[in-house]
Formats: structure tokens, C-alpha cells, sequence
């Protein structure tokens, strides 16, 4: 057996940390479940993987490791109570986020970021498990600032016992942040507690008439992670047209472009995150990483921005995200079959390509009402497009903008000062903004 970051509490026990889920404490609240309702708080370490390869995992208290729950070490009891689907119903506690993502060959595909309430293992209780990996803080996490140095690599080696290779790519980042953070000298424990529905409560909710208002609250919520698709589905009706408008023009667009204008509607719509600068600890513990870069990395000259998955709404007090065409985060229609010149002519095709886009959307939106609701949210959005290069194209703005007109750029622990904005990275090398007009 092994000692398993797990306890075994009730409803009582856990609805006041729960209280931003109203909709759902009433419900279960009129419900009264009584102890024949176990519930499972479960801590997970920074990266440590909830769901893989289409298995539950649980962490193991001493080593952080997470092990499936078919394995022999854990319980039986904890196995019939958690094993009821691939992935049992979680709730987010709030104090840690978690992403759900696709790992390719080049890239990360982002599928969604929760950072609080029932959001986990609703696809699994009524359909097959999904074919991504889910895991505690985000996935999507990198530093803007090249850190290549050997040196400050080797401080990182020696003061927290970092094992990972250095490398240039920035999803790769994150293995040596792993390392940093779960290491013994790191400056303070961070977790993701979720709390899982046990067995009787699935039982209940396909038996028991009472359950009704609890079932239907569910459905609702997998309609809501359903968005990507309906809007996926909706948009490619409009992209056929438009894709002949193109033949008919004689224009082929390299497939990075065509790759990147989908995904960048589908940002924009709010069915998939893309990227904001990080300054809270839900992602990861924050402060104390980038105090190691500052401290024992001794990176000087720029802010170690960091950036982690974020969403964007067309509410009026919503941030901007970002994405870049240099590190593409979105699942490849096809292979390219041309090559791309570089990140600035890339930023002018997409413009050229993106207002092509618009005007068939505009078109087609008249004669088809379905389309309406993301016709709305599309024309609310502005697109706008960065690059580090002195001279620019026509509608390409200096990325050093970003950070004038976006502060979370520049965000430092409290007491480190002020440092330059890294406009040269490569994430602002042909940048997209994302924002409310």
C-alpha cells in the first residue's frame, strides 16, 4: 500500500469551500445527502497527472508521484469508490487551476483550463473518457526571457535538483519548473485540491428522481464544454464558401496561416483558451518561481513574464490574451505544404487572410440566423498584430507596445523593482492580441 494524499469527508464537510459555486451548493444542499455519500479531497502537486492515458490517478503523499487507480498498491475501498468511471466528478477547490491538453510531437494543444468548480469527469460519467491528459497547475507555462545560460541552469541544478536538459523550446520549460517547484528547498508547497464524487452519487443520479435537479445541472455543464465543437461546426460553415472564394481567387494560403485564422476564431468566440501574463497562484506557485530565476537563475536585465492559458470573453471588464504564430498551440488540419518565410510576412498573410474571413462572414451571417451569435461576438473583437522589427508592415505594431499598454507584462514578486519588458522573445515575434473593441 501506499500513503495517498486522500481523505474521506461529506457534504457537510465541504460545501463552505465551495460557496462560488451557488447554483450547485442549493442544489445539493436541498438534497441533504446524508454519510452514504462519501466525498474525496484529493491534494496533487504542481504537474502531477489527474488523468492519463485514459486512467484516474492518485498521489502518493511521500514522493508526489501519481499512481492509477487499477494499480494493486491502492486500496479496495478507495478503487470501488473512485473507479465508477475513467475519470470520477471533480470539484475544483479554487486554491490550484488544472489544464486539460493534447501533448504532440512540436506543440501543446490546450483544451481547457479550470481553476474552480464541478468540472472534472462530466464527460466520463455519461460518454467515453477524452483523449487528453488532465493536470494539476497549467500545463501551458513558459517564460518569455530566453533562459539558456549554463551558468544560471547550473545554480537552478545545484539549489533544487533540476534533472531536466535545457532546451530551447518553450513548452519544454516546464519540465524544469516541475523540477523547481516539488523540490524540498523550494520556497513553500503548492496543491490542487479536488474534491471527487464517489460511486453512490452516479448510482443515485441515473436511479433516484430526487437527483433530477443535480442530473440536469450536469448536462448543463457538459453543454457548456461541448462549445468548441458547436462553434466548430457552425464556423466550418462558413469556411467552405470561403475556402472556394479562395480557389476561385487563385490564393493558397500556407496552412499555418489557415491553422492559425481557425484557431484564432475559436479564442475569440471563447471555446478555447490562448494566453494571458501570469500573476496569480492558481497556474503555479507564481511568486516563488519567478524569485527563483531572479535569485539563483540571476536573470538581470527583463521581467521573467511567464504566460499560462487564459480565456477570453467579450464582457467589458475582460483582459486581453494572446497568441503567437511561433508557438502554435492549435491541432494541424494538414500538413504545410509551403513554407513560411517568416514570423513578419506570416503577420501579413493572416491579416490579409483574416479580413478575407470577415467579410465572408459578414456576407453569409445575412442569409443564415444561425450564425448570428458568433457573428455578434466576432464583430466585438479586435485582432491585433505585434512584431519586434524596427520597420513594420502596414497594420503591425511594435511589440514593445505590449507591455505599455498591458502591465501584466511587467509583474514582479513584491520587492524586486522594475525590469524591461522582453520584446524580442519569440512569443512577441509575431504576436496576436485578442481584445474587446
Amino acid at each position: 500500500m501506499v500513503d495517498l494524499a486522500i481523505e474521506k469527508l461529506f457534504w457537510k464537510d465541504i460545501k463552505e469551500y465551495i460557496a462560488d459555486e451557488n447554483e450547485l451548493v442549493e442544489i445539493i444542499d436541498q438534497l441533504s445527502p446524508d454519510d452514504h455519500y462519501p466525498i474525496y479531497k484529493v491534494s496533487y502537486p504542481f504537474a502531477a497527472e489527474i488523468f492519463s492515458q485514459g486512467l484516474f490517478h492518485l498521489p502518493d503523499r511521500e514522493t508526489g508521484k501519481t499512481i492509477a487507480i487499477t494499480d494493486n498498491r491502492i486500496p479496495k475501498d478507495i478503487q470501488t469508490a473512485l473507479n465508477y468511471s475513467a475519470l470520477p466528478l471533480g470539484i475544483l477547490l479554487g486554491n490550484g487551476g488544472v489544464e486539460v491538453f493534447s501533448e504532440l510531437e512540436d506543440r501543446v494543444f490546450s483544451a481547457a483550463y479550470f481553476t474552480s468548480g464541478l468540472n472534472l469527469g462530466i464527460w466520463e460519467a455519461f460518454d467515453y473518457p477524452t483523449p487528453f491528459t488532465v493536470t494539476a497547475g497549467a500545463r501551458s507555462l513558459f517564460m518569455l526571457p530566453k533562459t539558456m545560460e549554463a551558468e544560471g541552469y547550473k545554480r537552478l541544478k545545484q539549489r533544487f535538483g533540476v534533472t531536466t536538459p535545457l532546451s530551447s523550446k518553450l513548452f519544454e520549460q516546464w519540465h524544469i519548473f516541475k523540477d523547481i517547484i516539488n523540490h524540498k528547498n523550494f520556497y513553500e508547497s503548492w496543491r490542487c485540491d479536488i474534491f471527487f464524487l464517489s460511486m453512490p452519487w452516479l448510482i443515485s443520479l441515473k436511479t433516484e428522481p430526487k437527483l433530477i435537479s443535480l442530473y440536469n445541472f450536469l448536462l448543463r455543464r457538459a453543454w457548456q464544454q461541448t462549445e468548441y465543437s458547436r462553434h466548430k461546426r457552425m464556423l466550418d460553415t462558413v469556411w467552405e464558401p470561403f475556402s472556394r472564394v479562395l480557389t476561385k481567387d487563385r490564393i493558397k494560403p500556407n496552412t499555418h496561416i489557415v491553422d492559425t485564422l481557425k484557431h484564432l476564431i475559436f479564442v475569440a468566440t471563447g471555446a478555447l483558451p490562448a494566453f494571458s501574463p501570469a500573476a496569480d497562484p492558481k497556474a503555479a506557485p507564481i511568486d516563488e518561481l519567478l524569485k527563483a530565476y531572479l535569485d539563483y537563475y540571476d536573470l538581470k536585465l527583463y521581467t521573467p513574464s511567464l504566460m499560462q492559458p487564459g480565456y477570453f470573453s467579450i464582457a467589458d471588464t475582460a483582459e486581453p490574451v494572446y497568441y503567437s504564430l511561433q508557438i502554435p498551440t492549435y491541432l494541424e488540419s494538414m500538413p504545410k505544404y509551403r513554407s513560411s518565410h517568416s514570423a513578419r510576412s506570416d503577420l501579413s498573410d493572416l491579416i490579409e487572410l483574416m479580413d478575407r474571413y470577415m467579410q465572408e462572414f459578414i456576407r453569409k451571417n445575412l442569409s443564415n440566423n444561425n450564425l448570428h451569435h458568433i457573428y455578434d461576438i466576432l464583430s466585438r473583437v479586435q485582432f491585433d498584430y505585434f512584431h519586434s522589427e524596427a520597420e513594420l508592415d502596414q497594420g503591425i505594431y511594435c511589440s514593445k507596445e505590449l507591455s505599455l499598454e498591458d502591465s501584466r507584462f511587467l509583474y514582479m514578486p513584491p520587492g524586486y523593482g522594475h525590469r524591461l519588458f522582453c520584446h524580442r522573445s519569440l512569443f512577441a515575434r509575431g504576436c496576436v492580441r485578442i481584445s474587446n473593441k
